[in-house]
């Protein structure tokens, strides 16, 4: 578009299913930029299967169980029209209206029916989020290194089925760095947390567990009103092969902590996790498919895409 950076409109839409749960997740982001100004209008949507797929109740201690009784069966809707700033063509502060519809199916037996947590079964909400990105622009195939942050700010009123309201903050740093040696390695630091005040539904909560925050564990293993988490990840490029596509190989070597924190307390610790792998990846290993041997009994072996953060 004329005058406008670094486009004057953007679409973009993607779909997710999962095969064996039968989950879905269906995702649109419309971004409209104006003419000589830095300031432009996202929009977000979206409706989803996938945001909670467990639940084992709040605490860092609790019990390791596992099974179909702790599963979720939850659909989301979310709708969040902002008014956005670039602070560059990566960089971006907003600030909007957002509007969700939480349904949770009341499966008996399962321990969400039994348990019937704030939030459960029905809920609507309607408040005001912030986000903020920063990114300092790294750029592939040079040594300098790449600082990231994430702030997601929100705040619901007491309308509609929020009794009282609450607030919540959620956010991560990363900072990668290409080291001067052969091969050129690239060490890796993520650290980030969620805090909650007032009472907030059970699909709010600060959980640690998956990928974004502690990828030796399942998907929401636990649960609370104050989380903590940190991981170093070390990938150590070994060969490339140039066949019908350019494909990279590397090891990878990582270490996890995180815990979770309930009124103040976390009884039980920092969990944590260490382990080794390796990499196939496409151009580059942010593109990858992992494979990783850990030192949790619960889970050896994990598979993942990309970086974990």
């Amino acid at each position: 578009g004329f005058r406008k950076v670094p486009y004057s409109t953007m679409t973009e839409a993607d779909i997710a299913q999962a095969t064996a749960s039968n989950r879905t997740r269906i995702r649109t982001n419309f971004d409209k930029r104006l003419e000589e100004s830095d300031v432009h209008i996202p929009v977000n949507a979206y409706m989803s299967q996938f945001e909670v797929v467990q639940f084992h109740g709040f605490g860092n201690d609790i019990p390791d169980l596992r099974g179909r009784f702790y599963d979720v069966r939850q659909r989301q809707w979310s709708f969040r029209p902002a008014i956005g700033r670039s602070l560059s063509p990566v960089s971006d502060v907003s600030l909007g209206p957002i509007v969700r519809y939480t349904g949770t199916d009341s499966i008996a037996n399962r321990f969400l029916a039994q348990q019937r947590p704030y939030g459960f079964t029905k809920f609507g909400q309607a408040g005001l989020q912030l986000k903020m990105h920063l990114d300092s622009k790294y750029k592939a195939d040079t040594l300098k290194p790449r600082f990231v942050l994430d702030i997601l700010g929100s705040g619901y009123p007491g309308m509609w089925d929020v009794a009282t309201p609450y607030e919540s903050v959620d956010g991560f740093g990363a900072a990668f760095f290409t080291l001067p040696m052969p091969k050129k390695p690239v060490l890796a630091f993520r650290a980030g947390g969620k805090k909650l005040w007032g009472p907030f539904p059970y699909f709010d909560a600060a959980f640690l567990g998956g990928s974004e925050s502690f990828r030796t564990e399942e998907k929401q293993r636990y649960a609370g009103d104050a989380s903590l988490y940190g991981t170093t990840e070390l990938r150590v490029p070994i060969a490339k092969f140039p066949f019908i596509l350019p494909l990279d190989v590397g090891a990878i070597a990582f270490a996890d902590a995180g815990r979770v924190y309930v009124n103040g307390d976390s009884p039980g610790g920092w969990h944590t996790a260490e382990g080794a792998g390796f990499w196939v990846g496409y151009l580059n290993p942010g593109t990858s498919f992992n494979v990783l041997f850990t030192n949790r009994k619960e889970r050896r072996v994990t598979t993942s895409v990309g970086f974990a953060f």
